[in-house]
Formats: structure tokens, C-alpha cells, sequence
């Protein structure tokens, strides 16, 4: 496995693949838009140079979001996600960038206690306009 790495190379298709392995969402138009906005797009590959694991931040030199991290399911457990977390703190540290956030999927609870481990607070102030919750 590699250090994760600022990857420009970073295709649509392979998001769509990653994401296709572990069950969740992969309309591949869709990630060609998410990719194209991105400020930072930071991938982990195998030995075979396949994609295993991918943190997207997004936002500006002011304010950024951690918006996706996904690890293939045959490489979870092996602090791939930890180790795009942290390039990404260090990244935003080393930037200056004032706010950064991230929020998770609640039907996965384990996610909080990750997070909180990589620096990240709970906050009682956010809200997110309705009808992009689903509801």
C-alpha cells in the first residue's frame, strides 16, 4: 500500500469502481462534476496502482470540507482512512484554512469516535437545509 498522495490523476471511473465494491452510490456523471470541483482530491493505491481509498475536501483558502472518504472493503481496518485524514489535517494546517468540517452517515455510529480520534468536534450550531436530507 502507498502514502497517500494529491492525486490530479484521479478519473471519474475509478471513484465510480471503489465505490461500486463497497455497495454505495456510483453514477459516474455525477463524480465527473465532484471531481472537477474539488479542492483536493487524495488517494491511496495498492502496489497494482489500483485506487483503495479516496478523500475528497472541498471548499476555498477560507472555509473546506472533508465531503467523501471511501475505502475499499478488502482494505478497511488497515488505517487507510486514517491516513487520508491526516494528510488532509495537515494539508488544510500547512494551508491555512480557518473552518474545516466534515459530517457523517449516522447508520454507521462507529464513524463519530473515528473521527473524534483524528481531532474533530461535535457541534451543536450546524443545520442543513431540509430537502437535502431527504426529506
Amino acid at each position: 500500500m502507498n502514502e497517500p498522495t494529491i492525486d490530479t490523476s484521479l478519473t471519474p471511473e475509478e471513484v465510480c469502481s471503489l465505490r461500486k465494491a463497497g455497495g454505495w452510490d456510483h453514477d459516474l456523471e455525477e463524480w465527473k462534476s465532484c471531481l472537477a470541483s474539488n479542492l483536493l482530491n487524495v488517494t491511496v493505491r495498492n502496489d497494482q496502482n489500483e485506487v483503495i481509498g479516496v478523500g475528497f475536501f472541498t471548499g476555498n483558502a477560507r472555509h473546506a470540507e472533508l465531503t467523501d472518504l471511501v475505502v475499499h472493503p478488502s482494505y478497511q481496518n488497515r488505517g487507510v482512512a486514517r491516513s487520508i485524514v491526516q494528510f488532509i489535517n495537515t494539508y488544510a494546517c500547512n494551508t491555512g484554512i480557518k473552518y474545516y468540517g466534515l459530517t457523517y452517515d449516522k447508520t454507521f455510529p462507529w464513524l463519530k469516535g473515528f473521527y473524534e480520534s483524528e481531532g474533530f468536534k461535535s457541534i451543536d450550531f450546524a443545520m442543513w437545509h431540509k430537502g437535502s436530507l431527504g426529506e
